[in-house]
């Protein structure tokens, strides 16, 4: 149970998520959202429209019951606000479910690339912790599609001094093109792969860098976060994600992507809402 908890919890990838919410298992409506009133809130209050017209992005199963929740776990946003470090978040999953969760209390704490789908950016980011003239630690939230994009990090942090963590989820695919193809055609094709990666063992062949196994727990991941926040350098700590159809999976994403099949009803909906 605890394993499917954290599959459920660390979507990803994210990407991605993993970080946002703990749940238990069962279908979507005998399982609990246990994430944070206030995001959830947000949610209904700002998205009313998208949430009714597309009810595939998940918010509609996800949030059924809020209001009656405890605050749940945060893990990796709350290890980067209790620590200061700067979350660097790659493209997909990643952050479509990271930006619903993290409370920032300051700028300068979080960073993207806007949409842009410049997957790697958020591991080559972390090139600035050593270039800076004010240094700081940053935390790279990524998914094994982003970071395979570009791996260069892995050598020039370690040449150049950088100080962070690449958080890489890792759910064997591009899980925002996987979960955009479903939502689309119902089928998924040429976004996911049975090769076996060891992202740790690619991490530690390279001298300086510190790899650790995030593990399948809340408490093995924090307690990985912490070993790569107490290293003079550059880490990876690799956590196993959930990739599936069960919305509690992640926390659902806003609106829709204006393209495929779906251009007709977007277009539609941004003149109803005024874009």
């Amino acid at each position: 149970m605890r394993m499917q908890r954290l599959a459920l919890v660390f979507s990803a990838l994210l990407a991605g998520g993993l970080l946002w919410a703990t749940v238990a298992g069962g279908d979507a409506h005998s399982a609990t959202y246990k994430g944070s009133k206030l995001c959830l809130a947000c949610h209904k209050g700002l998205n009313k429209d998208l949430g009714e017209a597309y009810p595939k992005t998940g918010h509609a199963n996800a949030f059924w019951k809020v209001g009656e929740e405890t605050e749940g776990e945060k893990i990796v946003a709350d290890f980067a606000k209790e620590t200061g470090a700067a979350k660097l978040f790659d493209a997909g999953d990643v952050q479509a479910n990271g930006f619903q969760i993290v409370e920032d209390d300051r700028p300068g704490r979080t960073f993207t690339e806007t949409g842009a789908s410049y997957m790697g950016f958020a591991a080559s980011a972390l090139l600035a912790t050593g270039l800076a003239s004010q240094p700081f630690y940053g935390l790279a939230i990524t998914g094994d599609g982003s970071f395979t994009m570009n791996p260069q990090i892995l050598i020039d942090g370690v040449q150049h001094g950088a100080r962070g963590c690449i958080l890489l989820l890792d759910n064997r695919r591009m899980a925002a093109i996987s979960s955009l193809q479903a939502a689309q055609y119902g089928a998924e094709f040429a976004t996911s792969d049975q090769v076996e990666v060891d992202y740790v063992d690619w991490a530690r062949a390279v001298r300086g860098v510190l790899a650790i196994d995030g593990g399948r727990s809340p408490e093995s991941l924090r307690k990985a976060l912490d070993q790569a926040h107490a290293f003079e350098g550059l880490s990876l700590v690799h956590v196993p994600v959930y990739y599936g159809p069960d919305p509690l999976g992640g926390l659902g994403a806003f609106g829709r992507w204006n393209v495929g099949n779906w251009v007709r009803d977007v277009q539609a909906l941004r003149h109803k809402i005024g874009l």
